[in-house]
């Protein structure tokens, strides 16, 4: 019998091969081995969840300490992001027009 591509697994009775997701063979309708046993499946969507809860708490942290750096009050009314572009731009040594408190950069200039 060939080893089954990750996506089909193989009739232990008969052999022929079927999706993954079958539970009964299509051929001679034995019940076919499931991958794996709930108890990994149960382990692996904790783990899963986890892994998602502490990326969630990460984000949260970081956001605390750009709320701390910026203030409240300037994320809630845009002002920080101002002055994050006009930052980033001064940092770059980059040519911009200021109109009006829009920043707009100016099309290339090719030698």
């Amino acid at each position: 019998m060939s080893v089954s591509p990750p996506n089909t697994q193989h009739c232990p009775a008969c052999g022929k091969e079927q999706p993954r997701t079958y539970r009964f063979c299509e051929q001679c309708g034995a019940q076919l081995l499931l991958p794996t046993t709930a108890s990994d499946s149960t382990s692996d969507a904790v783990d899963s969840r986890q892994t998602m809860l502490d990326q969630i708490r990460a984000e949260i942290e970081d956001l605390k300490s750009m709320a701390a750096a910026f203030g409240v009050e300037r994320i809630r009314d845009g002002s920080w992001f101002n002055e994050f572009i006009h930052a980033m731009l001064a940092s770059n040594h980059a040519v911009y027009i200021l109109i009006a408190d829009q920043v707009y950069l100016p099309p290339m200039i090719r030698s």
